[in-house]
């Protein structure tokens, strides 16, 4: 009866001995998967962030268009100052990529009047503007429309068109960035 306990018992052992190798393979594995998750999510997030990709998501489309009037006036047109104002307010609003007229916007992003034109990054666009905002779309429309916003003002002046979008498309950054002062550090030395 004892030689059978101790086989029963060593074989008990082994089995346990197996599955709990396996099970710490396992749990290894997806310990390595996990970080090999959060490692592509990272660099996927870093991608969008320096306009590498295209991205698509929620978020609102905003026109501008300039008002056609038979007298001149300067408050009818669309100035760059205009379009600042819109970009720092659906940044403010939590928008994750802004783009006017499928132009990418970075941190690197210009937006300068330049005679009858506005140049975004390093092309110049005429009135309409079309800025599109990856973002929670209520909370975007909401910042565009509130009563205090930049829009309210600016709606007397010119024609604005703001739309929510289940799905919006905006493409990757055209440009090449370059920094004229910041330069990268590899071996710092203390």
């Amino acid at each position: 009866m004892e030689k059978i306990f101790k086989k029963s018992s060593l074989k008990t052992i082994l089995v346990i001995s197996v599955f709990l190798i396996i099970t710490l393979f396992l749990m290894k594995m997806g310990i390595n998967n996990k970080k090999e998750t959060v490692l592509a999510h990272n660099n996927d997030n870093i991608q969008i962030f320096i306009g590498n990709v295209d991205v698509e998501g929620e978020g609102v489309s905003v026109t501008l268009k300039d008002r056609e009037s038979d007298e001149i006036n300067n408050n009818n047109i669309i100035h760059d100052i205009d379009l600042i104002e819109v970009v720092n307010l659906l940044n403010s609003a939590g928008a994750e990529v802004i783009s006017i007229n499928d132009e990418r916007l970075l941190l690197t992003s210009k937006i300068e009047a330049n005679k009858m034109t506005i140049k975004i990054n390093d092309t110049e666009y005429t009135s309409p503007f079309n800025i599109k905002a990856i973002g929670d779309s209520e909370i975007l429309s909401n910042a565009l429309t509130n009563e205090t916003s930049y829009l309210n003002l600016l709606k007397e002046h010119v024609e604005i068109e703001i739309e929510k979008h289940n799905k919006l498309y905006i493409p990757k950054y055209k440009g090449n960035i370059y920094f004229k002062y910041a330069k990268p550090v590899y071996d710092k030395i203390d």
